[in-house]
């Protein structure tokens, strides 16, 4: 399985990148990061991003996560997406 940045996520710079939430989860920010409450399994997923990752709103009131792609942050936001990918909670925007 690929790396989650290298999936076609929509580009917005060189440094910054966007995914869907998937329709199954919902979202909300908190102080560490990110919660992620899976409707399918009934399952939370904690998230510690800071302010690496954030929630905008996508057409139709969808959601969108953000990701920031800088030097010293790259690759835990790429681990972060992968796992993120991996568990069905976001995808392609």
């Amino acid at each position: 399985m690929g790396s989650a940045v290298s999936t076609n996520p929509v580009r917005r710079t060189a440094e910054e990148c966007c995914f869907d939430v998937s329709p199954a989860a919902r979202v909300r920010k908190e102080a560490f990061g990110l919660v992620f409450f899976n409707t399918r399994e009934s399952r939370l997923t904690f998230v510690r991003c800071g302010d690496l990752l954030r929630i905008e709103a996508g057409p139709g009131g969808r959601k969108k996560i953000a990701a920031k792609l800088d030097d010293r942050s790259r690759e835990k936001v790429k681990r972060l997406l992968d796992h993120l990918m991996h568990k069905g909670l976001i995808g392609e925007a």
